[in-house]
């Protein structure tokens, strides 16, 4: 996410040493590292292996280490799988040590194999290490299919992961996320979450925004006179993000209008992203999980508007300065179409929203703040030592 962070803000002056991973969901523990680097940190995402897509570029930076076994990594079976475990576990053994904060991502720690490792994993042996340990939820590492009643839209009403068969999502029971919880609860010191409902699964945490898009580097290019205004979606899953009612409002409007045309952006490369966000004027996040995501974040810093569900019970998590100043535009299932409708007819409120989506991200979304603010954390956990 940055040029040369280490050089940023001189040489490195941190007391402590940090690492992030194992996984890298969405990029944002790549991108944290980063950042936590640009601002003199020692900090370095070790994660187990390089997702193409969703995820920053970072070939050659000093602040990854991929611990996958290149020999193993494109192969597949079930040795195989064995192979890579132990790999995994036999090198998260010999590099934990080096670190003074171990901060996860996702809730799944360096030596936590998946349905047991809920039960059996580092947490205790890395406090009794004197380690600290920090850990960011992020979503269905958490989120509990049992509350989606609970709520008037939920991801977990839309999600098919939970009907596959049991050695495919033992994860996702409900049992092996209330433990893994339950552990994490009782070993972090830091617990931190981006998605505010996530709140509603766990006795303590703070919202903490996303981090992974340099503003800096993203610069909006001016889009040209156009009739016709170009709507986007990226979904990661086409179900949690509502993508199916997204298509069908795109069809009706489409039979009676012919001043806009639809984007959907799958399966490609993150570098290739930017690209296709300066083309969009209005992006459809999601119409679920009740909170914008990272795809938001990156389609702000190209200064498109940004439509999507928010769930008000779960403004209570976050800090009041920032879902005041929250530029979204709000739909959801029921009323999409109209509200798409709405923003055709008026052209001038989709140019608006996108450039206060861009100050927005530069003010609650910068990685540099947001590592200074991780710093703060970081720092308080040495205060009485």
């Amino acid at each position: 996410p940055f040029s040369n962070p280490t050089t940023l803000n001189g040489l490195n002056n941190s007391k402590y040493k940090i690492v992030h991973g194992p996984q890298d969901t969405a990029g944002l523990a790549v991108g944290l590292a980063a950042a936590e680097c640009a601002i003199g940190l020692d900090s370095q995402a070790v994660i187990w292996s390089k997702r193409i897509i969703g995820t920053p570029s970072w070939k050659d930076a000093d602040y990854v280490r991929i611990i996958d076994s290149p020999e193993l990594i494109d192969k597949t079976g079930i040795c195989n799988s064995v192979k890579r475990y132990l790999h995994h576990l036999r090198s998260a053994y010999k590099l934990l040590p080096d670190y003074d904060i171990i901060h996860i991502t996702f809730a799944m720690s360096y030596m936590m194999l998946p349905g047991i490792g809920a039960f059996f994993n580092e947490l205790k042996w890395l406090k009794r290490q004197g380690k600290k340990i920090a850990v960011t939820y992020q979503g269905c590492d958490v989120r509990l299919p049992g509350w989606a009643n609970k709520f008037q839209y939920h991801p977990c009403q839309m999600c098919n992961f939970c009907r596959r068969p049991v050695l495919e999502n033992i994860d996702n029971f409900e049992f092996i996320k209330k433990h893994r919880i339950a552990q994490f609860e009782k070993y972090a010191d830091l617990i931190f979450f981006h998605n505010p409902d996530l709140r509603n699964y766990i006795n303590r945490g703070e919202f903490r925004p996303y981090s992974k898009v340099n503003w800096r580097e993203w610069i909006p290019i001016r889009k040209p006179a156009r009739k016709k205004t170009v709507i986007g979606q990226a979904p990661s899953s086409r179900r949690i993000k509502g993508t199916r009612f997204i298509l069908q409002a795109i069809e009706n409007l489409s039979k009676r209008r012919d001043d806009f045309e639809f984007k959907l952006l799958e399966n490609i490369p993150y570098k290739e992203m930017k690209a296709h966000y300066s083309e969009i004027d209005l992006f459809v996040d999601q119409l679920f999980l009740g909170w914008y995501g990272g795809t938001a974040v990156e389609a702000w810093a190209m200064e498109a508007a940004v439509m999507t569900y928010i769930r008000e019970e779960d403004l209570a998590f976050v800090p009041k300065d920032l879902h005041n100043a929250m530029p979204v535009i709000r739909t959801d299932i029921r009323t999409l179409e109209q509200d798409i409708e709405r923003l055709l007819d008026n052209p001038e409120q989709i140019r608006e929203r996108g450039r206060a989506g861009r100050q927005f991200i530069i003010d609650f979304h910068d990685p540099l703040k947001i590592a200074k603010f991780m710093k703060e954390r970081y720092d308080s956990l040495y205060e009485d030592v």
